[in-house]
């Protein structure tokens, strides 16, 4: 009897599911033709006809599925040995255009290139880079591609130009990425990419100025609605090319010495539901002093407005009626402890009925919150940077400053090298819930005090009780598997009524974990 494949996709007829296909079946008929040399030839037309109705279904169910992804990593992660070569021998074919291979090529709609940044001895570099390329010399077979990522994987001119062949892609994401010094003058290719709908460049290193003309004019497309970058060059040039770009969700650094150009991008962009603008960090000081007033600037016309994330100073300017998640948390906020804006930069909130709130830390000591934001639901503050202060001091000073608000959802967020000792220190994220934040918020159903975990009120028989939500589950779950000695020298680990146990099946829970669950919170 066959055995399922784990590759074989569940199918549905209605609402009834039906079994799954083994590729063992494919296997067996292909077995059958080649043994028997004198079947006779009704019967071998009847299992072809059988045969092809089989493929036809493997084509069009497994065939999308099993081809949709392909992930170029540097070291192979995960992948078996014969995986290795039977992958590598469709690639070789690809290369090669062989019309199978090709034929499987239409399926890939996701490529991934991460890992690919030279390290090690110059003899590991040299082997990394002839692979790469390998590998990106066969990216336009994917005439399908709808989703590129590349994730610390070094551009050069032989990619980018690859990147310019996919006239299908929609989204386009460049991270933590090097870029080659171009050895000739030639320009690179300036194409837009016709279906272009998302692109996110971020992080970027070495020679990134000279890639940014064509960067800019793979964005220059009617059809771009996302752009997300932390290069303000890359954006100042998609602004100051485009014309008319339905653009609806737009991220980006900015110089507050050029917020002009930024601002005439604004004023013809109405189409916008999302802006997040922040300074970056290396912004000169008489620019970021200067931006203190933006009083020249003209009112944009943002109608469909929702989202908004922007310095105090630009508030005036963007704050529509139409925003209910607003965001006034600038880059340099998690660095300083106060600040000398005055309280009636929030004048534009008295106008509108806001939901949901972000701020640093100095400004909700400072500002009366209650007068502008009566409605309020939901509001996230944000602790600076600061060296080692005990949870339940910075709690307890938290709980003593600030307005009176009656919340039901409030987020303290800080720095990762603040709240990592102690994220999976459930033991005593209770603890401060319970003696301080309950108390300070009574109408708040819940609070949170590191990313993955939420603190929700329950009902029961007492009364109610506070129980943890882990909302980012398989992240914590590779945390808690880490055999990094390192990590657990500094790292507290302590459950509360079960809740880091109960993501672990009994095969996953091993001995170190059940020890790690065990310490009660000590390193």
């Amino acid at each position: 009897m066959a055995v399922r494949s784990s590759r074989s996709p569940a199918r549905t007829d209605g609402q009834r599911p039906l079994t799954g296909i083994p590729v063992e079946i494919y296997m067996l008929i292909v077995d059958e033709l080649l043994e028997d040399a004198d079947m006779p030839l009704v019967e071998r037309k009847s299992i072809l006809s059988n045969m092809n109705l089989v493929c036809r279904l493997f084509s069009a169910l497994v065939a999308p599925k099993l081809f949709s992804l392909v992930s170029f990593r540097g070291a192979h992660v995960g992948a078996s040995e014969s995986g290795k070569r039977r992958r590598d021998s469709w690639l070789k074919q690809l290369a090669q255009g062989e019309e199978t291979a090709c034929l499987l090529g239409t399926f890939v709609r996701h490529v991934e290139y991460v890992d690919w940044m030279p390290q090690g001895t110059p003899a590991q570099r040299d082997r990394v880079i002839p692979d790469l390329g390998r590998h990106v010399h066969i990216l336009p077979r994917f005439s399908n591609l709808k989703k590129l990522h590349l994730d610390h994987t070094p551009i050069s001119s032989d990619l980018f130009g690859a990147i310019t062949s996919l006239t299908r892609l929609e989204t386009l994401t460049i991270e933590h990425c090097s870029y080659h010094t171009l050895r000739t003058k030639k320009a690179l290719p300036e194409a837009s990419l016709p279906l272009l709908v998302e692109l996110n460049v971020s992080m970027v290193e070495d020679d990134f100025a000279a890639y940014v003309p064509a960067l800019a004019s793979l964005a220059t497309t009617p059809t771009l609605q996302s752009l997300k970058t932390t290069e303000w060059p890359l954006a100042r040039a998609i602004m100051e090319a485009s014309t008319d770009v339905p653009l609806k969700h737009f991220e980006t650094t900015y110089m507050p010495s050029d917020v002009h150009i930024l601002f005439a991008f604004l004023c013809r962009t109405p189409t916008l539901t999302s802006l997040c603008l922040t300074t970056p960090l290396d912004a000169p000081d008489d620019d970021l002093r200067s931006s203190s007033s933006h009083s020249a600037l003209p009112d944009t016309s943002l109608p469909r407005l929702r989202e908004l994330r922007c310095p105090l100073s630009l508030l005036a300017p963007l704050f529509r009626p139409s925003v209910s998640r607003l965001n006034l948390v600038d880059t340099s906020d998690w660095f300083r402890l106060n600040s000398t804006s005055s309280s009636r930069l929030l004048e534009p909130l008295e106008q509108c009925a806001l939901k949901e709130l972000d701020v640093p830390m100095w400004a909700w000591r400072r500002f009366p919150l209650q007068r502008y934001t009566p409605k309020l639901a939901k509001l996230a503050v944000c602790f600076p940077l600061l060296p080692m202060i005990p949870l339940e001091t910075m709690i307890g000073a938290f709980c003593n400053c600030g307005p009176k608000l009656s919340l039901q959802t409030l987020e303290l967020r800080f720095a990762d090298s603040v709240y990592a000792t102690w994220k999976l220190n459930l033991r005593m994220q209770h603890n401060m819930v319970v003696a301080y934040l309950a108390r300070r918020f009574p109408t708040a159903s819940c609070f949170t005090l590191a990313d993955a975990i939420e603190w929700h009120r329950v009902a029961n028989a007492n009364g109610s009780a506070w129980q943890p939500v882990v909302r980012e589950r398989e992240c914590v779950k590779e945390l808690l598997q880490c055999k990094d000695s390192a990590v657990w020298e500094f790292m507290e680990v302590a459950d509360h009524d079960g809740a880091l146990a109960a993501l672990f099946t009994e095969g996953e829970m091993t001995a170190a974990i059940a020890k790690r669950l065990s310490r009660g919170g000590a390193h």
